[in-house]
């Protein structure tokens, strides 16, 4: 079902922007 794999994309790419973010501000702390 094509709607089950856009839906899937779509979960993996919001969770890869919040872990990227999340990696960055801790990135930003530890160099702070």
């Amino acid at each position: 079902i094509p709607e089950s794999q856009t839906g899937n994309e779509t979960d993996l790419s919001t969770i890869g922007a919040i872990i990227g973010f999340a990696t960055m501000m801790l990135m930003d702390v530890a160099l702070g």
